[in-house]
């Protein structure tokens, strides 16, 4: 940890000595910023640390990262020899739908499972050896207008939701793989039939932490808060953004009240949930040029990034964010007139920061085109949350180092398929992407440039006590049938 602040101050010194040209203050910022964020975990640890004898759980949890020792050095032991482990070789391919794009993929929270979809097919693997990922199941989708756009699980695998560009939410039963197929109607009205410019179509989904509650957003604009323990929705707000909502997040998934809402209208808002029905949110941030595609949150309550179709990954403080009222003087946050970023270019490749941009840092190279691109903080358990990575419409994946504020690498998939999702395994150095070729590229770290020039898997495995034995399904889940295709029943 000493070394890497010691770098970046003479990163620092350097700067402050020479003069920066307009194309390097983004780099320059993001160096000084990776120090204050550097800082800031200092202090999330002393007061960890300090908490031993208090309410150390919460410590923990604003934190997010567990294993200290007693003289506060899990970060830099375990966590700090595994973060340096980044796939950076793509290691394998397989097909999953040959006739279709594979738009979403990501793995449970525990690395178990791996669930993707095409246009209309899920594919559910197991991942419990990422290195070998094998097929379990697909399942049919219902109700699918254009494409699934979204898909999420529960923390203990029981449970898969899926989405389209239509008002019905399906619930998929894991356990017993698809037994269990039910429909969640989300529709106003008013909803016209299927038509995307009249139909409230669901761009994201997320599960709260303890899986009783699912948060939607639409390309209405609507904010839908459905509770399965009522069977009903808790909240539905109208006009929350001047645009479509392509995507939601939670501050905390266990335990906040907070979650955030990434729109077209290049902004993302602040909500709580106890005043909600108010529609007014808590705060804003004001940054990107165009609109935002993706949003994931650290978990602590204090970080939070984004991507955007300006082809700009930023990491926000949520302390800092703008006062919703800035919303009312903002001036000139679109620079190109008339951008379709489905089949046009952005030209626009550096941008000056906006007066009201209070973001930490802002990073590029990636390519935000052709669909909604993800992004997302590394795990937790084995990178410390050290990185930001991003799919990209040029075939690669990118990593970010939020500790140095550069580009940590880009791994290609040896393709010009756009990479729409990413997804880096909670415990070991994979990540899982998926293609517009209709395949998923599983990228891992090259062993002959590994560290210490040991075998990292098996190092790593047994820092995480990772090994990877088969997961045991149930055997109502007619595990020989290669599909899964029943009718779905009303939740």
């Amino acid at each position: 940890m000493q070394r890497l602040r010691d770098m970046l101050l003479f990163k620092k010194r350097k700067v402050e000595e020479s003069s920066v040209t307009t194309g390097e203050i983004l780099d320059s910022n993001n160096t000084f910023n990776a120090l204050e964020f550097l800082n800031d975990l200092e202090e999330h640890k002393t007061s960890a640390l300090a908490s031993e004898n208090g309410d150390s759980h919460q410590a923990t949890n604003n934190l997010n990262i567990s294993n200290f020792d007693k003289d506060g050095h899990g970060i830099v032991q375990d966590v700090d020899i595994i973060s340096e482990h980044v796939p950076n070789k793509l290691s394998y391919k397989f097909i999953f739908d040959i006739n279709s794009r594979v738009y979403g993929g990501r793995f449970t929270s525990n690395g178990k499972l791996y669930y993707c979809s095409s246009q209309d097919i899920i594919g559910i693997y197991d991942s419990y050896d990422p290195y070998n990922m094998k097929k379990i199941k697909s399942v049919n989708a219902l109700d699918v207008n254009w494409t699934i756009t979204s898909m999420d699980t529960t923390e203990d695998e029981e449970k898969l939701i899926y989405s389209s560009i239509s008002p019905y939410l399906h619930i998929v039963d894991l356990q017993t793989l698809c037994k269990f197929h039910a429909k969640v109607d989300l529709s106003e009205d008013n909803d016209a039939p299927m038509n995307y410019f009249n139909y409230s179509g669901i761009f994201n989904c997320k599960f709260s932490g303890d899986g009783s509650e699912i948060v939607c957003v639409t390309n209405t604009a609507r904010i839908i808060v459905y509770d399965l323990n009522k069977e009903e929705r808790v909240c539905n707000i109208l006009n929350t953004h001047r645009d479509d909502i392509n995507t939601v997040c939670f501050a905390n998934r266990n335990n906040s009240n907070i979650l955030f809402t990434g729109s077209d209208d290049y902004v993302i808002k602040a909500w709580d949930r106890r005043i909600m029905d108010s529609n007014k949110p808590i705060g804003c941030f004001i940054g990107h040029r165009e609109g935002v595609t993706s949003i994931d949150s650290r978990g602590d309550e204090r970080y939070l990034a984004s991507n955007g179709k300006d082809q700009q990954l930023k990491l926000w403080d949520i302390r800092k964010m703008n006062d919703i009222s800035d919303l009312d003087n903002v001036r000139n946050l679109n620079v190109m007139e008339q951008f379709d970023y489905r089949w046009m270019d952005y030209t626009y490749k550096d941008l000056d920061k906006h007066e009201m941009d209070n973001s930490v840092m802002t990073f590029r190279g990636h390519t935000v085109l052709q669909t909604l691109i993800r992004c997302y903080f590394s795990p937790s358990e084995n990178t410390g949350q050290r990185y930001l990575y991003s799919g990209s419409a040029d075939g690669c994946v990118y990593v970010f180092d939020i500790m140095t504020g550069e580009s940590k690498t880009y791994i290609s998939s040896k393709s010009a398929e756009c990479i729409r999702d990413v997804s880096w395994h909670p415990k070991v150095p994979v990540i899982a992407a998926t293609s517009f070729g209709g395949n998923i590229s599983v990228f891992t770290e090259d062993e002959s440039k590994a560290h210490k020039k040991r075998d990292s898997r098996r190092r790593i495995r047994e820092i995480t006590g990772y090994y990877g034995t088969n997961r045991e399904f149930s055997s109502e889940g007619d595990e020989d049938e290669e599909f899964c295709d029943v009718q779905s029943e009303p939740y």
